[in-house]
This record gives structure tokens, sequence and C-alpha cells, in this order.
């Protein structure tokens, strides 16, 4: 599979925790626009393979939430590509903020193009 996919993998309700995961070629390079890990000499786009940093998840230096953040390298990962998984406070507003957040990346990163808030639903269909 060639296309970036990010999804919420546990349910989309009140929890403790939440996951939300990213997977295909370019999930590192999504997840380095608005993830900043504690530790400043940590390299987004190559990470240590099945690491989890901690850190926080930004939009314009604005804090969004403090998360874990695990990273698995292809082809040894569950679904063979690269993929992360951001354990966020669970929630339907946090987990919407942050999915809203990597899909508007995804669109800037395939379209070349800004994104607002309000154009992230018109392009979940798909990423061509």
């Amino acid at each position: 599979m060639e296309d970036t996919i990010v999804a919420v993998s546990t349910a989309m309700a009140n929890g403790a925790i939440s996951i939300i995961r990213v997977s295909g070629k370019e999930a590192f390079s999504v997840v380095s626009h608005v993830f900043k890990p504690k530790d400043a000499f940590f390299n987004i786009l190559n990470p240590t393979p099945n690491t989890i940093k901690y850190g926080t998840i930004i939009e314009n230096d604005k804090v969004i939430d403090e998360v874990l953040v695990s990273f698995f390298k292809a082809p040894n990962s569950y679904t063979t590509e690269n993929t992360v998984e951001i354990n966020c406070h669970g929630g339907i507003v946090v987990v919407r903020k942050i999915l809203d957040l990597l899909l508007c990346q995804m669109f800037i990163c395939y379209s070349e193009y800004s994104c607002d808030r309000d154009s992230v639903i018109i392009y979940v269909g798909g990423w061509k």
C-alpha cells in the first residue's frame, strides 16, 4: 500500500487514553509537524525502531496535549509499513483535535496547499 493513513484505534468515546495510528510511507513526516518530543535530540524522521517518546502535540506552538508516541519501522511493524501510534488523553474533543491536525498535515503534504480546520472533513475520503 502506498497511501499514508490516519485513524483512531480506540473508541471515539470518553475514556482515560485514546490511540491514534498513522501508518504508511509518510507516517514519520506527517507526525513530525505536530509532535514535539521532550528529547530535543530525537530524530522523528529517522527514529530508533520500537521506541516510545514523551512529548506534546502542538499547533502553532500551542500545546494541545501531552502524549506518548510509539515508532515502528517497516517492515517490522503490525502493518509492515512505517507506523506511529499516538497515545493521548481520552475524550472526543482532544482526539478529534489531534486527528484534525494530522489530517490537515496530510492534506498539506499531498497537495502542497494550506489547510484550515473546516476543509479537513471534505478531504477525508482520500489523499491522491
